[in-house]
Order: structure tokens, then C-alpha cells, then sequence
């Protein structure tokens, strides 16, 4: 085959320069190339300002052996061992919330264990608070002269705002 101006278009197995784009090749090699090279440069900028915030937190110790010390409170130090503290803490509020004892004796008082305080409440319900005790009422202070003694009267007997459902 061959078209009008005589070429043949017949596949050839010679491939020639005037079929190769040169130019976008070398566009597509040096564009990767520079990509790469900004890539790495942002990573290890990334690794050096993460290095420098982790020498910020945690510095590295002193080679001089009395910076090294572990520094003592001046007395007088209020916890010596705080993890042993806490321990005990613990220990005594455990014994207190499941261990029953005598609050007082006389009166027959006692402190029941948690669970079973618990279940005392459910079982009887909560008892009724005491009636509260009216307060009693303000003393006003004497009348400034000019001012009327009536509307200090009725803003005290008021009814509260809101009033009763």
C-alpha cells in the first residue's frame, strides 16, 4: 500500500528520530527528576524540624555528672513516695466503702458497706429531708428622709415571681 505522495504505509521494524517526540521525553525525564529532588528536600526538612521539637521536649542529659543529679526538694517534703501514697489511699477508701464499723455506738450508728447500703435505700427509700424553717424576715433600715416608707413595704410582702404551679 502506499498513499498519494508515494509513502508506503506499511509498519517498517526501523523506528526513526522524526517518529520520536525527543523533546517530551527529555521534559518528562528532567520534570521527574526535579520533582524527586523537591520531594526529598521537603522530607528532610520535615525530619530536621521534627528532630529540633524533639530535642525542645526531651533534651538530651548533661555529660557534666552534677547536672545530672536528681534534685531534692528543700524539706520539708510533704510526699516522699507518691505512687506508695496513692497505694494506701486507695487502700484505706476501700476499706472504708467495704468494711462495716461502728460510727457511733450509742446512738446505733453504723457504716454499712457500699453494696449493701445501697441495697438498704433501695429496699426502704429515701427518708423525708426535715421541714425547713422559715427565715426569718429582713430588718429594713430606717427610711432615708425624702423616700417613701410604703413602696419599701411592697416590694417586701411581694409574691415571689413565677409563682405556684
Amino acid at each position: 500500500m502506499s498513499d498519494p505522495r508515494g509513502h508506503s504505509t506499511e509498519p517498517s521494524g526501523e523506528v526513526t528520530d522524526g517518529e520520536l517526540n525527543v523533546k517530551a521525553i527529555v521534559y518528562a525525564g528532567v520534570g521527574t527528576v526535579v520533582v524527586t529532588l523537591v520531594s526529598m528536600l521537603l522530607v528532610f526538612w520535615l525530619f530536621q524540624g521534627m528532630r529540633k521539637l524533639e530535642d525542645r521536649e526531651d533534651p538530651k542529659p548533661s555529660a557534666l555528672p552534677e547536672a545530672a543529679e536528681k534534685l531534692v526538694p528543700p524539706s520539708p517534703r510533704l510526699e516522699i513516695s507518691p505512687p506508695e501514697n496513692l497505694k494506701e489511699l486507695r487502700e484505706r477508701e476501700a476499706t472504708v466503702l467495704d468494711a462495716p464499723a461502728w460510727i457511733d455506738q450509742a446512738q446505733g450508728k453504723v457504716r454499712l458497706p457500699i453494696d449493701l447500703a445501697l441495697d438498704v435505700v433501695a429496699r426502704r427509700g429515701l427518708s423525708e429531708a426535715p421541714p425547713v424553717e422559715a427565715a426569718p424576715a429582713p430588718v429594713d433600715a430606717p427610711a432615708a428622709p425624702g423616700t417613701a416608707p410604703a413602696a419599701a413595704e411592697s416590694t417586701a410582702s411581694a409574691p415571689p415571681a413565677g409563682g405556684a404551679h
